[in-house]
Protein backbone atom coordinates (compact mmCIF):
# COMPACT_ATOMS: atom_id res chain seq x y z
CA UNK A 1 0.00 0.00 0.00
CA UNK A 2 1.69 3.30 -1.49
CA UNK A 3 0.59 6.84 -0.96
CA UNK A 4 2.16 9.32 -3.65
CA UNK A 5 4.40 11.43 -2.20
CA UNK A 6 5.45 10.02 0.48
CA UNK A 7 6.46 6.46 -1.05
CA UNK A 8 7.76 8.20 -4.27
CA UNK A 9 6.25 9.43 -7.43
CA UNK A 10 7.90 10.17 -10.41
CA UNK A 11 7.41 13.61 -11.87
CA UNK A 12 6.34 13.21 -15.68
CA UNK A 13 5.11 17.60 -16.40
CA UNK A 14 5.85 20.99 -15.46
CA UNK A 15 2.53 21.13 -13.77
CA UNK A 16 2.77 18.04 -12.04
CA UNK A 17 6.35 19.33 -10.91
CA UNK A 18 4.99 22.59 -9.93
CA UNK A 19 2.22 20.10 -7.42
CA UNK A 20 4.69 18.18 -6.51
CA UNK A 21 7.11 20.91 -5.13
CA UNK A 22 4.21 22.20 -3.35
CA UNK A 23 3.35 18.57 -1.61
CA UNK A 24 5.82 16.49 -1.08
CA UNK A 25 9.13 18.98 -1.01
CA UNK A 26 7.11 21.59 0.95
CA UNK A 27 6.92 22.38 4.67
CA UNK A 28 6.03 25.12 7.05
CA UNK A 29 5.51 25.82 10.54
CA UNK A 30 4.50 22.80 12.39
CA UNK A 31 1.86 20.42 13.36
CA UNK A 32 0.46 21.93 16.38
CA UNK A 33 0.72 25.65 15.01
CA UNK A 34 -1.48 24.19 12.27
CA UNK A 35 -3.92 22.36 14.40
CA UNK A 36 -4.18 25.42 16.86
CA UNK A 37 -5.36 27.39 13.46
CA UNK A 38 -7.91 24.87 12.05
CA UNK A 39 -9.59 23.75 15.11
CA UNK A 40 -11.92 27.29 15.57
CA UNK A 41 -12.65 26.62 11.94
CA UNK A 42 -14.33 23.54 11.84
CA UNK A 43 -17.51 24.94 13.86
CA UNK A 44 -18.20 25.62 10.30
CA UNK A 45 -19.51 22.98 8.91
CA UNK A 46 -18.63 23.43 5.10
CA UNK A 47 -15.14 24.38 6.01
CA UNK A 48 -15.00 20.99 8.30
CA UNK A 49 -16.38 18.85 5.88
CA UNK A 50 -13.67 20.53 3.08
CA UNK A 51 -10.79 19.38 5.61
CA UNK A 52 -12.32 15.97 5.92
CA UNK A 53 -13.25 15.67 1.76
CA UNK A 54 -9.22 16.55 1.39
CA UNK A 55 -8.25 13.68 4.34
CA UNK A 56 -10.86 11.35 2.66
CA UNK A 57 -9.40 11.26 -1.21
CA UNK A 58 -6.58 8.48 0.24
CA UNK A 59 -9.53 6.59 1.86
CA UNK A 60 -11.35 5.81 -1.05
CA UNK A 61 -9.24 2.74 -3.01
CA UNK A 62 -8.84 1.34 0.85
CA UNK A 63 -13.06 0.75 1.27
CA UNK A 64 -13.06 0.04 -2.23
CA UNK A 65 -15.97 3.46 -3.25
CA UNK A 66 -15.67 5.65 -5.85
CA UNK A 67 -14.26 9.35 -6.25
CA UNK A 68 -16.68 12.15 -5.90
CA UNK A 69 -16.63 16.09 -5.68
CA UNK A 70 -17.30 18.28 -2.66
CA UNK A 71 -18.60 21.58 -3.79
CA UNK A 72 -18.10 24.64 -1.86
CA UNK A 73 -20.82 27.50 -3.15
CA UNK A 74 -21.56 30.52 -2.79
CA UNK A 75 -22.21 34.36 -3.47
CA UNK A 76 -17.98 36.12 -3.08
CA UNK A 77 -16.77 37.03 0.28
CA UNK A 78 -18.22 34.29 2.31
CA UNK A 79 -15.08 32.50 2.49
CA UNK A 80 -14.99 29.59 -0.32
CA UNK A 81 -11.38 29.73 -0.88
CA UNK A 82 -9.95 30.52 1.84
CA UNK A 83 -11.63 27.06 3.10
CA UNK A 84 -10.25 25.82 0.48
CA UNK A 85 -6.69 26.47 1.30
CA UNK A 86 -7.46 25.43 4.88
CA UNK A 87 -8.09 22.08 3.54
CA UNK A 88 -5.08 21.63 0.92
CA UNK A 89 -2.76 22.61 3.59
CA UNK A 90 -2.98 19.41 5.43
CA UNK A 91 -0.98 18.22 2.58
CA UNK A 92 1.56 21.06 1.57
CA UNK A 93 1.54 24.72 -0.21
CA UNK A 94 -1.77 26.35 -0.62
CA UNK A 95 -1.20 29.09 -2.86
CA UNK A 96 -4.02 29.17 -5.53
CA UNK A 97 -2.33 29.30 -8.68
CA UNK A 98 1.24 28.88 -7.61
CA UNK A 99 0.95 25.72 -5.06
CA UNK A 100 -1.47 22.96 -4.46
CA UNK A 101 -4.71 24.57 -5.41
CA UNK A 102 -5.47 24.87 -9.05
CA UNK A 103 -7.25 27.87 -11.06
CA UNK A 104 -9.95 25.73 -13.20
CA UNK A 105 -9.25 27.37 -16.37
CA UNK A 106 -7.54 24.04 -17.88
CA UNK A 107 -9.02 21.61 -20.12
CA UNK A 108 -11.20 18.49 -18.54
CA UNK A 109 -8.25 16.02 -19.75
CA UNK A 110 -5.50 17.89 -17.87
CA UNK A 111 -7.80 18.36 -14.44
CA UNK A 112 -7.78 13.83 -15.60
CA UNK A 113 -4.61 13.55 -16.36
CA UNK A 114 -3.30 15.62 -12.92
CA UNK A 115 -5.91 14.03 -10.80
CA UNK A 116 -4.35 11.12 -12.38
CA UNK A 117 -0.81 11.99 -11.05
CA UNK A 118 -2.33 12.56 -7.79
CA UNK A 119 -3.59 9.33 -7.51
CA UNK A 120 -4.77 8.99 -3.98
CA UNK A 121 -4.41 12.85 -3.16
CA UNK A 122 -7.20 15.33 -3.41
CA UNK A 123 -7.77 17.28 -6.38
CA UNK A 124 -8.15 21.55 -5.63
CA UNK A 125 -9.48 23.63 -8.17
CA UNK A 126 -11.07 27.38 -7.10
CA UNK A 127 -13.99 29.39 -9.02
CA UNK A 128 -15.16 26.87 -11.14
CA UNK A 129 -17.06 29.37 -13.13
CA UNK A 130 -13.85 29.97 -14.70
CA UNK A 131 -14.66 26.02 -17.04
CA UNK A 132 -17.65 27.63 -18.27
CA UNK A 133 -15.96 30.30 -20.40
CA UNK A 134 -14.17 27.19 -21.56
CA UNK A 135 -14.90 26.07 -25.62
CA UNK A 136 -15.13 22.39 -24.42
CA UNK A 137 -17.70 23.16 -21.94
CA UNK A 138 -21.01 20.87 -21.90
CA UNK A 139 -22.20 21.08 -18.94
CA UNK A 140 -21.76 20.08 -15.33
CA UNK A 141 -23.15 16.48 -16.00
CA UNK A 142 -20.70 15.03 -18.35
CA UNK A 143 -17.66 17.38 -16.88
CA UNK A 144 -18.73 15.50 -12.98
CA UNK A 145 -19.63 12.39 -14.57
CA UNK A 146 -16.22 11.70 -16.72
CA UNK A 147 -13.63 13.51 -14.07
CA UNK A 148 -15.53 11.06 -11.38
CA UNK A 149 -14.68 7.48 -13.59
CA UNK A 150 -11.19 7.31 -12.39
CA UNK A 151 -9.23 6.89 -15.64
CA UNK A 152 -7.83 8.97 -18.25
CA UNK A 153 -9.20 8.59 -22.02
CA UNK A 154 -6.72 6.66 -23.98
CA UNK A 155 -4.15 9.50 -25.97
CA UNK A 156 -1.10 9.39 -28.31
CA UNK A 157 1.80 10.46 -27.40
CA UNK A 158 4.72 12.22 -29.31
CA UNK A 159 5.74 9.08 -31.06
CA UNK A 160 2.19 8.01 -32.14
CA UNK A 161 2.12 5.58 -29.69
CA UNK A 162 -1.11 4.58 -27.33
CA UNK A 163 -0.11 6.13 -23.83
CA UNK A 164 -1.04 4.24 -20.80
CA UNK A 165 -4.01 4.63 -19.58
CA UNK A 166 -3.56 6.80 -16.28
CA UNK A 167 -6.61 6.23 -12.94
CA UNK A 168 -6.46 7.48 -10.20
CA UNK A 169 -9.24 7.09 -6.71
CA UNK A 170 -9.40 10.39 -5.85
CA UNK A 171 -11.65 13.52 -4.53
CA UNK A 172 -12.22 16.80 -6.00
CA UNK A 173 -12.60 19.96 -4.29
CA UNK A 174 -14.22 22.81 -6.04
CA UNK A 175 -15.17 26.24 -5.00
CA UNK A 176 -17.82 27.96 -7.49
CA UNK A 177 -20.85 30.71 -6.78
CA UNK A 178 -23.54 28.39 -8.14
CA UNK A 179 -24.42 24.28 -7.24
CA UNK A 180 -23.13 22.77 -9.92
CA UNK A 181 -26.49 20.22 -10.35
CA UNK A 182 -30.16 21.48 -11.63
CA UNK A 183 -33.12 20.33 -11.67
CA UNK A 184 -32.87 18.32 -14.63
CA UNK A 185 -29.02 16.79 -13.70
CA UNK A 186 -28.42 13.24 -14.36
CA UNK A 187 -29.43 10.92 -11.52
CA UNK A 188 -25.40 10.12 -11.97
CA UNK A 189 -24.43 13.07 -11.19
CA UNK A 190 -26.10 14.42 -8.39
CA UNK A 191 -25.01 11.05 -6.85
CA UNK A 192 -21.59 12.15 -7.13
CA UNK A 193 -21.95 15.49 -5.96
CA UNK A 194 -21.78 16.65 -2.50
CA UNK A 195 -22.48 20.52 -2.36
CA UNK A 196 -21.97 22.82 0.77
CA UNK A 197 -23.72 26.09 0.55
CA UNK A 198 -20.90 28.61 2.42
CA UNK A 199 -22.57 31.54 4.52
CA UNK A 200 -20.06 33.90 6.58
CA UNK A 201 -17.69 30.71 7.36
CA UNK A 202 -15.17 32.88 9.48
CA UNK A 203 -17.87 34.47 11.22
CA UNK A 204 -16.07 32.97 14.48
CA UNK A 205 -14.77 35.71 16.57
CA UNK A 206 -17.37 38.15 18.07
CA UNK A 207 -14.89 40.88 18.21
CA UNK A 208 -13.66 40.39 15.08
CA UNK A 209 -14.89 41.40 11.48
CA UNK A 210 -14.85 37.73 9.14
CA UNK A 211 -13.05 39.34 6.47
CA UNK A 212 -10.09 40.34 8.80
CA UNK A 213 -10.68 36.48 10.40
CA UNK A 214 -10.39 35.19 6.90
CA UNK A 215 -7.23 37.01 5.91
CA UNK A 216 -5.65 35.79 9.38
CA UNK A 217 -6.44 32.66 8.31
CA UNK A 218 -5.17 32.79 4.96
CA UNK A 219 -1.52 34.10 6.00
CA UNK A 220 -1.87 31.78 8.46
CA UNK A 221 -2.11 28.28 5.67
CA UNK A 222 -0.22 29.87 3.47
CA UNK A 223 2.57 30.09 6.41
CA UNK A 224 1.98 26.60 8.24
CA UNK A 225 1.26 23.10 6.08
CA UNK A 226 1.89 20.06 5.21
CA UNK A 227 2.90 18.37 8.13
CA UNK A 228 -0.74 16.55 9.08
CA UNK A 229 -0.36 14.66 5.53
CA UNK A 230 2.08 12.57 6.26
CA UNK A 231 1.38 11.82 9.90
CA UNK A 232 -1.99 11.47 8.87
CA UNK A 233 -1.05 8.64 6.62
CA UNK A 234 0.80 7.04 8.75
CA UNK A 235 -2.63 6.64 11.14
CA UNK A 236 -4.52 5.44 8.31
CA UNK A 237 -2.03 2.80 7.56
CA UNK A 238 -2.28 1.69 11.05
CA UNK A 239 -5.79 1.26 11.09
CA UNK A 240 -5.72 -0.65 7.63
CA UNK A 241 -3.46 -2.95 9.31
CA UNK A 242 -5.30 -3.87 12.56
CA UNK A 243 -7.61 -6.10 12.27
CA UNK A 244 -11.54 -6.04 13.69
CA UNK A 245 -13.83 -8.39 15.29
CA UNK A 246 -15.26 -9.01 12.08
CA UNK A 247 -13.50 -11.56 10.39
CA UNK A 248 -12.53 -10.53 6.80
CA UNK A 249 -12.54 -7.06 7.80
CA UNK A 250 -9.91 -4.82 8.99
CA UNK A 251 -10.63 -2.01 11.48
CA UNK A 252 -11.21 0.88 8.99
CA UNK A 253 -13.29 -0.95 7.02
CA UNK A 254 -15.18 -2.09 9.76
CA UNK A 255 -15.91 1.22 10.78
CA UNK A 256 -16.70 2.73 7.28
CA UNK A 257 -19.14 -0.20 6.76
CA UNK A 258 -20.90 0.69 10.32
CA UNK A 259 -21.01 4.67 9.09
CA UNK A 260 -22.40 3.85 5.66
CA UNK A 261 -24.82 1.88 6.80
CA UNK A 262 -26.10 4.51 9.25
CA UNK A 263 -26.45 6.93 6.49
CA UNK A 264 -28.22 5.14 4.53
CA UNK A 265 -31.17 5.00 7.46
CA UNK A 266 -31.46 9.30 6.31
CA UNK A 267 -33.20 8.17 3.13
CA UNK A 268 -29.97 9.27 1.21
CA UNK A 269 -29.18 7.64 -1.84
CA UNK A 270 -26.21 4.34 -1.22
CA UNK A 271 -23.66 6.49 -3.73
CA UNK A 272 -24.63 9.84 -1.26
CA UNK A 273 -23.68 7.47 1.66
CA UNK A 274 -20.86 6.17 0.34
CA UNK A 275 -18.74 9.49 -0.07
CA UNK A 276 -20.58 11.01 2.79
CA UNK A 277 -19.22 7.96 4.51
CA UNK A 278 -15.51 8.71 3.77
CA UNK A 279 -16.37 12.20 4.93
CA UNK A 280 -17.32 10.78 8.12
CA UNK A 281 -14.55 8.32 8.86
CA UNK A 282 -11.46 10.95 7.97
CA UNK A 283 -12.73 13.50 10.15
CA UNK A 284 -13.09 11.02 13.03
CA UNK A 285 -9.22 9.83 12.45
CA UNK A 286 -8.79 13.90 12.93
CA UNK A 287 -11.37 14.23 15.75
CA UNK A 288 -9.97 11.15 18.17
CA UNK A 289 -5.98 10.90 16.86
CA UNK A 290 -5.00 14.62 16.57
CA UNK A 291 -7.59 16.88 18.66
CA UNK A 292 -7.94 14.28 21.04
CA UNK A 293 -11.57 13.87 20.76
CA UNK A 294 -11.68 17.48 22.61
CA UNK A 295 -15.52 17.93 20.58
CA UNK A 296 -18.17 16.01 19.23
CA UNK A 297 -17.86 13.28 16.16
CA UNK A 298 -20.15 14.11 13.51
CA UNK A 299 -23.83 12.05 13.49
CA UNK A 300 -25.82 11.17 10.32
CA UNK A 301 -28.42 14.27 11.64
CA UNK A 302 -25.53 16.35 11.01
CA UNK A 303 -24.30 15.62 7.58
CA UNK A 304 -28.17 14.81 6.21
CA UNK A 305 -28.72 18.55 5.20
CA UNK A 306 -25.80 18.19 2.64
CA UNK A 307 -26.92 14.79 1.39
CA UNK A 308 -29.54 14.30 -1.38
CA UNK A 309 -32.22 11.82 -1.16
CA UNK A 310 -33.04 9.38 -3.17
CA UNK A 311 -36.19 11.69 -5.00
CA UNK A 312 -33.82 14.16 -5.56
CA UNK A 313 -31.36 12.26 -7.27
CA UNK A 314 -33.66 10.46 -9.05
CA UNK A 315 -34.39 11.25 -12.87
CA UNK A 316 -37.63 10.06 -13.19
CA UNK A 317 -39.14 11.86 -9.80
CA UNK A 318 -37.46 15.18 -10.92
CA UNK A 319 -38.83 14.76 -14.62
CA UNK A 320 -42.22 14.06 -12.76
CA UNK A 321 -42.26 17.01 -10.52
CA UNK A 322 -41.01 19.45 -13.30
CA UNK A 323 -43.68 17.82 -15.59
CA UNK A 324 -46.43 18.48 -13.00
CA UNK A 325 -45.31 22.23 -12.18
CA UNK A 326 -45.00 23.25 -15.98
CA UNK A 327 -48.26 22.29 -16.35
CA UNK A 328 -49.94 24.60 -13.19
CA UNK A 329 -48.08 27.25 -15.22
CA UNK A 330 -49.66 26.57 -18.27
CA UNK A 331 -53.15 25.94 -17.35
CA UNK A 332 -54.38 28.39 -19.55
CA UNK A 333 -53.44 25.83 -22.60
CA UNK A 334 -55.96 23.14 -21.14
CA UNK A 335 -59.65 22.52 -21.52
CA UNK A 336 -61.02 22.29 -18.13
CA UNK A 337 -64.22 22.76 -15.67
CA UNK A 338 -64.09 24.86 -12.49
CA UNK A 339 -65.95 26.66 -10.31
CA UNK A 340 -67.43 24.99 -7.08
CA UNK A 341 -69.89 22.60 -8.55
CA UNK A 342 -67.76 22.56 -11.59
CA UNK A 343 -70.17 24.58 -13.32
CA UNK A 344 -67.90 26.74 -15.56
CA UNK A 345 -65.57 25.61 -18.22
CA UNK A 346 -62.29 26.90 -19.64
CA UNK A 347 -61.31 26.60 -23.26
CA UNK A 348 -57.73 26.99 -24.40
CA UNK A 349 -57.90 30.39 -26.22
CA UNK A 350 -54.64 29.97 -28.43
CA UNK A 351 -52.84 26.19 -28.76
CA UNK A 352 -54.48 23.64 -26.90
CA UNK A 353 -52.25 21.06 -25.06
CA UNK A 354 -54.58 19.33 -23.74
CA UNK A 355 -57.79 18.67 -21.19
CA UNK A 356 -57.79 18.07 -17.30
CA UNK A 357 -60.67 16.13 -15.62
CA UNK A 358 -61.21 14.87 -12.20
CA UNK A 359 -57.26 15.44 -11.48
CA UNK A 360 -55.68 13.49 -14.76
CA UNK A 361 -54.43 15.33 -17.12
CA UNK A 362 -54.79 14.60 -20.80
CA UNK A 363 -51.72 16.12 -22.59
CA UNK A 364 -50.61 16.02 -25.92
CA UNK A 365 -48.10 12.93 -26.77
CA UNK A 366 -45.62 15.59 -28.69
CA UNK A 367 -46.04 18.10 -26.80
CA UNK A 368 -45.41 16.06 -23.31
CA UNK A 369 -42.32 14.83 -24.73
CA UNK A 370 -41.11 18.25 -26.36
CA UNK A 371 -41.70 19.99 -22.76
CA UNK A 372 -39.54 17.79 -21.14
CA UNK A 373 -36.84 17.49 -23.79
CA UNK A 374 -36.32 21.08 -23.20
CA UNK A 375 -35.41 21.15 -20.06
CA UNK A 376 -33.53 17.94 -20.61
CA UNK A 377 -35.61 15.21 -19.48
CA UNK A 378 -36.17 12.29 -22.08
CA UNK A 379 -39.43 10.55 -21.73
CA UNK A 380 -38.00 7.38 -22.37
CA UNK A 381 -39.68 3.36 -21.53
CA UNK A 382 -37.63 3.65 -18.04
CA UNK A 383 -39.28 6.39 -17.50
CA UNK A 384 -42.65 5.68 -18.14
CA UNK A 385 -42.55 2.42 -16.49
CA UNK A 386 -41.24 4.07 -13.06
CA UNK A 387 -43.99 6.75 -13.73
CA UNK A 388 -46.66 3.73 -14.19
CA UNK A 389 -45.60 2.08 -11.23
CA UNK A 390 -45.78 4.96 -9.07
CA UNK A 391 -49.63 5.41 -10.18
CA UNK A 392 -48.58 8.89 -11.89
CA UNK A 393 -49.08 7.80 -15.55
CA UNK A 394 -52.24 5.48 -16.20
CA UNK A 395 -51.93 2.69 -19.32
CA UNK A 396 -54.75 1.57 -21.38
CA UNK A 397 -56.02 -1.69 -20.73
CA UNK A 398 -53.62 -2.72 -23.25
CA UNK A 399 -50.88 -1.69 -20.78
CA UNK A 400 -49.76 0.63 -23.65
CA UNK A 401 -48.96 4.25 -22.24
CA UNK A 402 -50.37 6.50 -25.01
CA UNK A 403 -54.25 6.99 -25.00
CA UNK A 404 -56.34 8.08 -28.32
CA UNK A 405 -57.93 10.81 -26.97
CA UNK A 406 -60.13 14.23 -28.45
CA UNK A 407 -60.15 17.53 -28.18
CA UNK A 408 -62.90 19.74 -30.14
CA UNK A 409 -64.00 16.49 -31.82
CA UNK A 410 -60.13 15.95 -33.05
CA UNK A 411 -58.62 13.13 -31.81
CA UNK A 412 -55.05 13.41 -30.67
CA UNK A 413 -52.17 10.76 -29.04
CA UNK A 414 -51.67 11.69 -25.57
CA UNK A 415 -50.24 10.66 -22.19
CA UNK A 416 -52.68 10.72 -18.90
CA UNK A 417 -50.95 11.81 -16.17
CA UNK A 418 -52.03 11.80 -12.41
CA UNK A 419 -51.41 15.05 -10.16
CA UNK A 420 -50.51 14.99 -7.09
CA UNK A 421 -53.25 16.62 -5.71
CA UNK A 422 -56.32 18.79 -7.32
CA UNK A 423 -54.90 21.80 -9.49
CA UNK A 424 -58.34 23.48 -10.35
Amino acid sequence: MNFAPYDGIAVISEENERVIRAIGQSKQGSLDEWLKTVRPLLVKMPTRLAVAASLAAPLIQLVGTLPFVYLLWGSTGHGKTVAMMVAASVWGNPEVGGGYVQTMGSTKNATISLACFLHGLPYFGDEAKTIEAQPWFKGWDPFIYEITEGTERGRLDTDMKQRETGRHKTCFIFTGENPMTSSNSGGGTANRLIEAKCKNLFDINPEKDQQAVAKDVARAVRNCYGFLGPKYIAKVKELYARESDEQGKNMLVKIYDDTVADLRKTGTTDKQAAAMGLLMVADDILRVYFYQSDYAGLQPKDVAPFLKSKNEVSTDVRAYNYLVNHINENLDKFEFKYGKNKENHHYPSNKSWGKIENNVVQINKDVCERELAQKGFYLNHSMKDTWASRGWLITTSGNRYVYSGSMNGKPFSCYKIVLPQANV
